[in-house]
Parts: structure tokens; C-alpha cells; sequence
């Protein structure tokens, strides 16, 4: 038979039952604790009281004994007798007077005592058992301490009275303790709803979410933890419902990315199929180009899948950032001057070495230049900068007409998006070049930005911390 610790017992209980038990349970040892506090508060005090109602009369017997040893030292004043003489003497005297004159005595008549016994004044005994637990009081005779008088500290109520008092003590702490005890367990039974009904909201909205209701929202109010798992909750709902609606938008673009070819060379083919065109040297480079198209769109998605995976490969090496890209923009001059645009460079001839992958940041690189090379007006200029300071190098490519609005600067980048100008699909691009870059320089630890530029194009922005 296997036994379980109240942990994993615990832990099988429902939700419900696991707030109630914690609460009341919280609830009912603080409620113990504290009756047991004020029970031992009780219990200390009321002894202390009967101890002293205990001396109180002890000191009746404390001055009659007094009066006889005060009584009996003038009569044997001439002759020398010890203390342990004289008390035996006035014992006597006090047992005949019990008998023959207890007028004399001046006590109560109920008082009685079930020990006593007395001592000197240096703790020897003269009469009576030995007591340890006791109570005592002095017995004084010619303003000087004779002797200690000595009864055992009560252990109970010493009057009717006292035992009432105990028992209607007792019966309040029980009254109260069951008070507390379903007080506590009334509020955590409230506490106990209210948390479930809150847990519940997020264990439906779960449920929804994790059926594909990407748009499942929570509001749960409060500021403690079950509202920060909501926010979180809520965060992760909007994150989920962004990511499949690029996904959706994603396979159209693929789709319509695909087609777009497709149609073309089917087109072609059948014209040529049917004889309605010839196949010539002028419709082979057509198709050509439309297959290239193709293949440059299909090595991009996987590129991108494989960034997406971790799969894509990076070989770190220390590299001058400097001569990179100067040699990148000597490889880049002779295309800007064919394509009519003036090409200018800015770049920083301070060394400076940093392990990044020089192939992968060359693409990166080339994808922006490729872009500004592909979209810029004729007669148009392009100007590649380059600064390193305060640790941190910074590039940027800034380029002329035709330009971007804000909003469609902080698209790009985004796989497939080309916004809906002059820079289409008829330039050459696939629309994944920006998306390519964009994981390289991340993967690397950088940040590429896009925003309108000064010459009326777009100026981005490159940022790597240097280590």
C-alpha cells in the first residue's frame, strides 16, 4: 500500500477545496493560538490570585502567632531560652487555648489549612512537614521577623465562588473558539468563491485559447497575482493572434507571390503549345526569368524558415567593420553609376573588430544596398555612412525618391510586405530581402530601423553594441 505526503494529498484535492483548507485552516491555527495564550494568561493570573488569597489568610495565622511569641519572650525575658524552646512553648500554649479558651485565638472558624509548617528565619524547620511548593508569609513579633510560616500553593479554587468563576471562564473560551472557528470558515468559504470564480475566468479563457480563440481577452480586476497572470494571459493572447494573422497573411502573400509566376510561364507555355506564339530566343528569356524569380523566392523562404528554427548557420570571426564596408560599397559603386544615381560614402576609417559572421552581415548589408539600388529614382542619390562611438556601431543607408510614410517605414521589414508604390514585385524583389536582413542583424544583437528620409526616400539604420 502506498502512502502519500499531505503535499501530493493536498495537491489532489480541487482548487476549491485547497483555498478553503488553507484559509480556515490559516484561520482556525491562529485562533487556537490564540485562546491557548490567553487560556495560560488565565491560568498564570488566576494561580498568582489564589496564592494570594492563600497568604492573605496565612497571615491571620502569622499574627496570632505573633502575639504569643511576642506574649511569651516577656515572660522568659530574665532567662536564657532558645527560639526552638520558646516555639514549642507557645505551641503548647496555643494547642490549650484551641481546647480551653479559643476566644483567645481571634480566627476565622472556617479557616483551615490542610499543611502547615514553620520555619526560622534561616529556613530551618521547627514544626510541620517540608513543603517546597509553598506559600508563606513572615511571622513578626518586637518589629523583628521570628519566623516563616509556611502552606502549600493552592492548585484549585479555595471558595465556591472561585470554581464558578473558573467554569464560566472555560465555558467563554469554548464559546469563543467556536465563534472564531466558524467565522473563519464562513470567510473562507467567501475568499474561497471569490479567488475560484477569478482562477476560473483564466481556466475558461485557456480552454479557448488553446481551441485557436486567439482573440480571447480576461478582465479580471485587482492588483494581486491572479490580475498579473491575466495581464500575462492577455499578453500572450494578442502575442498568439498577431503571429497567426502574419501566418495567414504570410500563406496568401505566398500564394499570390507564387501564383504571380506561375500564371505567367502557364500562359506562355500554352501560347506556345497552341502556336499562338513562337519559342523563340525573346519568350525562352522570359520564362527564364520567371523561373529565376521563382528560385530567388523559394531560397528566401527556406533561408527564413531556417532563421525562424535556429538552423541557419553562423561562423563568428573577428572582422574589421570599417573595411567591410568599404569593400562592400567598392562592390556596389559600378551598379549605382549604371542605374544613374549618385553613390556616396561616409564611412569611419577608425578600426574596429567585432566577431560577427562576415558573409551573413555582408548579406544583410547588400539586401539594404540591393533595395536602394533596385527602388531609387534615376538621377537619384544613395550615401552608405558608417560611425563608431561610445560602443556602439552605427550605419546608415539613406537614399532619395520615391519615399514611405512612418507607418509603412515601421512595416517594412515584415516577410512579403511591399506597400503599394512605386516599389513593386516588377522591380525584380522577392519581398523577403528586408525580412532576411532583419534576422541576420538580430541574431548578431542589433537592431534595423526604417524611417523617412531628409531626401525624400528612407533612411535605415543599423545599431550593433560592440563588446
Amino acid at each position: 500500500m502506498k502512502f502519500q505526503t499531505p503535499i501530493l494529498a493536498f495537491g489532489r484535492l480541487s482548487t476549491r477545496w485547497q483555498f478553503f483548507l488553507a484559509i480556515a485552516g490559516t484561520g482556525l491555527i491562529l485562533t487556537v493560538l490564540i485562546l491557548a495564550g490567553m487560556r495560560s494568561y488565565f491560568i498564570h493570573n488566576f494561580t498568582n490570585y489564589l496564592a494570594e488569597q492563600e497568604r492573605q489568610r496565612l497571615t491571620q495565622v502569622a499574627l496570632v502567632l505573633g502575639d504569643y511569641h511576642e506574649s511569651h519572650t516577656r515572660q522568659i525575658a530574665a532567662r536564657a531560652v532558645s527560639s526552638e524552646q520558646i516555639w514549642r512553648q507557645v505551641m503548647r500554649q496555643i494547642q490549650n487555648d484551641v481546647l480551653f479558651n479559643p476566644g483567645r485565638l481571634n480566627l476565622d472558624p472556617q479557616l483551615s489549612f490542610t499543611q502547615l509548617a514553620l520555619y526560622t528565619p534561616e529556613g530551618e524547620r521547627l514544626f510541620g512537614p517540608d513543603i517546597f511548593e509553598s506559600v508563606s508569609v513572615p511571622v513578626v513579633s518586637h518589629d523583628q521577623v521570628v519566623a516563616i510560616l509556611r502552606a502549600p500553593r493552592p492548585e484549585g479554587p479555595l471558595q465556591p465562588v472561585d470554581a464558578v468563576f473558573q467554569e464560566q471562564q472555560v465555558t467563554a473560551y469554548v464559546i469563543a473558539g467556536l465563534l472564531a472557528l466558524l467565522l473563519a470558515s464562513l470567510s473562507a468559504g467567501i475568499l474561497t468563491y471569490g479567488l475560484r470564480a477569478r482562477l476560473r475566468q483564466v481556466k475558461d479563457a485557456s480552454h479557448r485559447l488553446a481551441s485557436g480563440h486567439y482573440e480571447t481577452r480576461i478582465q479580471v480586476g485587482g492588483r494581486d497575482d491572479i490580475h498579473a497572470l491575466a495581464e500575462d494571459f492577455n499578453a500572450l493572447a494578442e502575442s498568439l493572434e498577431r503571429g497567426e494573422s502574419r501566418r495567414r497573411q504570410l500563406l496568401a502573400d505566398v500564394a499570390h507571390e507564387l501564383r504571380t509566376p506561375l500564371t505567367v510561364l502557364r500562359g506562355d507555355l500554352e501560347a506556345v503549345q497552341d502556336g499562338v506564339r513562337p519559342f523563340d530566343q525573346r519568350h525562352q528569356d522570359r520564362l527564364y526569368r520567371q523561373v529565376l524569380h521563382l528560385a530567388r523566392l523559394t531560397d528566401d523562404l527556406h533561408q527564413l524558415a531556417q532563421a525562424d528554427v535556429g538552423q541557419l548557420a553562423y561562423n563568428l570571426e573577428p572582422v574589421d567593420l570599417s573595411e567591410l564596408t568599404q569593400d562592400l560599397a567598392a562592390t556596389y559603386a559600378s551598379g549605382f553609376r549604371d542605374a544613374q544615381l549618385q553613390f556616396t560614402t561616409a564611412i569611419t576609417t577608425d578600426s574596429c573588430t567585432v566577431a560577427i559572421d562576415r558573409d551573413r552581415w555582408r548579406q544583410a548589408l547588400g539586401n539594404l544596398l540591393n533595395n536602394s539600388l533596385r527602388y531609387t529614382d534615376a538621377e537619384g542619390r544613395v550615401e552608405l555612412r558608417l560611425q563608431i562611438q561610445q560602443g556602439l556601431a552605427r550605419w546608415e543607408l539613406e537614399d532619395s525618391a520615391p519615399g514611405l510614410t512612418e507607418a509603412e517605414c515601421a512595416r517594412l521589414g515584415e516577410r512579403l510586405y511591399r506597400p503599394d508604390m512605386a516599389r513593386t514585385r516588377e522591380s525584380g524583389g522577392s519581398g523577403l530581402g528586408l525580412a532576411i536582413a532583419q534576422s541576420i542583424i538580430s541574431h548578431h544583437g542589433g537592431k534595423l530601423s526604417f524611417e523617412p528620409s531628409a531626401w525624400g526616400g528612407i533612411l535605415a539604420r543599423i545599431e550593433l553594441e560592440l563588446e
